[in-house]
């Protein structure tokens, strides 16, 4: 089952591809997904009240080209994710992968600081090329002995900056959540990612400046933080708000 602004519903078993989603000053969560396999492509999510991604009950899609920026001062996490809520390590196991996402937060406004990255009850991902910057809570946090015995092998994060956050690591153990990630193999730093205008409530800019390390090889890798980020986000809170089909279009153009 998936949600989408919490109205969209089909079947736990569900296996789809969504792409060009955008949700935005939703009240609840951006996105819910409750199980199944939906791989979901060039996602923005902003200012939404909850949780801007949220999962449980064994999701296993992916998520790439995502662009998550929470500014309401009583919203959670930029991603909050689950495996079963009453059993763990219940299979099948949450695992999806997500790739190229950046997550900005506004601890600046935050009333009820949420995390960026919040894994609990058991859930595995991969996660690759990210950034996670400026939330009130913890950049990334971990909770619960299930959810610790996964790191390595179905709990990884690869190629990403963590930057400016109230903590940036966070959970039951913050010391292992910090050793695991900026681990040297896994090309993780604590860095300015140097992007153009992302805190501007206007007319946010994700982009990455010149000289950013989100767009230069980390240790070697082939794919950089910037692969997302050089999708330049002009939306909402302008005279007239664009209808989703304009911010594709905008989303296309920036990526040429």
């Amino acid at each position: 089952m998936v949600g989408i602004n919490d109205k969209m519903r089909s079947s736990a078993e569900l296996q789809a591809d969504i792409d060009y989603i955008e949700v935005v000053n939703n009240k609840d969560d951006g996105m819910e997904f409750f199980g199944g396999t939906v791989n979901c492509e060039n996602l923005f999510l902003y200012n939404n009240e909850d949780d801007s991604v949220d999962w449980t009950e064994g999701f296993h899609g992916y998520l790439r080209n995502v662009v998550v920026i929470q500014n309401q001062p009583d919203a959670d996490s930029g991603i909050e994710a689950d495996n079963w809520e009453y059993g763990f390590d219940n299979l099948p196991r949450s695992m999806p992968k997500i790739y190229n996402a950046t997550f900005i937060g506004n601890h600046q406004v935050s009333v009820a600081p949420g995390h960026g990255n919040r894994y609990r009850r058991g859930t595995g991902c991969i996660s690759r090329n990210f950034i996670v910057m400026n939330f009130g809570g913890k950049g990334i946090r971990v909770d619960d002995a299930e959810t610790y015995a996964l790191f390595g092998e179905e709990l990884q994060w690869t190629n990403g900056i963590v930057y400016g956050n109230a903590d940036n690591f966070g959970g039951d153990d913050a010391t292992a959540v910090e050793d695991w990630i900026l681990d040297p193999t896994s090309l993780n730093r604590v860095i300015d990612p140097m992007l153009a205008d992302p805190l501007n409530t206007l007319v946010p800019n994700v982009t990455p400046l010149p000289g950013s390390p989100g767009r230069a090889a980390l240790g070697g890798s082939t794919v950089t933080p910037g692969t997302v980020l050089a999708v330049v986000v002009r939306t909402l809170l302008l005279e007239v708000v664009p209808s989703p089909a304009e911010v594709c279009d905008r989303i296309l153009e920036a990526a040429r």
